[in-house]
């Protein structure tokens, strides 16, 4: 038995009345009405700072589509009242989520963008699909580098220079 119903409607007045008429029942439980048409996306940012501002991610995320509102989240917990988490919600319309990028640099950090409905990216082998924890790259036991293991290993001084800070940079990073 299915419970979603696919509705094609004759005329666009027909679709708005059906759309903002209200609250629909069938059979005695609230129907969800939703627009297939509708490009809303609301983004979800992670480990943004504290200073900064919304004009800052408004002006970051303007050239990927129109944004319409930034907001902070906000704790619900009593003895978290007034703190501000490190969470922002950007909604933005008439953009494709293939066109907002995973990671994005908001002044001095990077900010992981989770978006709904797209497919995580994994922040240590860099494919999607997966995330952080679940990645099953192995590691190299000479550069401590992902992606190949000891015996493929082409060890030179600039490639160890190179991974070295970023390979225990990874480690630190949070999956949401």
């Amino acid at each position: 038995m299915s419970h979603v119903w696919l509705l094609k409607m004759k005329t666009d007045e027909a679709k708005k009345t059906l759309l903002y008429g209200g609250l629909l029942s069938v059979k005695d439980r609230p129907c969800v009405i939703v627009d297939p048409e509708r490009q809303e996306l609301r983004l979800k940012l992670h480990w943004v700072a504290f200073d900064i501002n919304a004009e800052t991610v408004w002006r970051a995320f303007r050239e990927y589509g129109e944004v319409k509102e930034v907001i902070s989240d906000k704790w619900r917990d009593e003895d978290f009242e007034g703190v501000e988490p490190t969470t922002r919600f950007v909604r933005k319309e008439g953009v494709t989520t293939d066109r907002i990028p995973h990671q994005m640099r908001l002044e001095s950090g990077m900010t992981l963008v989770v978006v709904p409905g797209r497919a995580p990216l994994c922040l240590r082998c860099r494919n999607t699909r997966h995330i952080h924890r679940d990645c099953r790259v192995p590691r190299c036991a000479v550069c401590h580098a992902f992606g190949h293991e000891q015996v493929d290993c082409t060890c030179s001084f600039g490639s160890t220079a190179s991974r070295a800070t970023n390979a225990h940079h990874t480690e630190l990073l949070m999956d949401e």
